[in-house]
């Protein structure tokens, strides 16, 4: 069972994300993302980070790129 509470996966996914960051220097993958948080698929992540990116939490030079994403606030 996953540490987050899921329902608020959004910003699990984000909260996730930042942590990441601070440990490894990086974005975590797709992959990483759902066992981090506990979604069950890939594609549930991907709707929450494109709604984290149309917050403005996420930024990206390179859309579309694994990993080509930091965290914008």
């Amino acid at each position: 069972m996953s540490r987050y509470n899921h329902y608020n996966s959004t910003e699990n996914v984000y909260e996730y994300c930042k942590k990441y960051f601070e440990v490894h220097g990086y974005a975590p993958s797709m992959k990483e993302i759902c066992e981090g948080t506990g979604l069950k698929s890939k594609a549930s992540v991907h709707a929450h980070m494109q709604k984290l990116f149309d917050e403005g939490a996420f930024e990206s030079e390179h859309p579309g790129h694994p990993r080509a994403f930091r965290i914008a606030k």
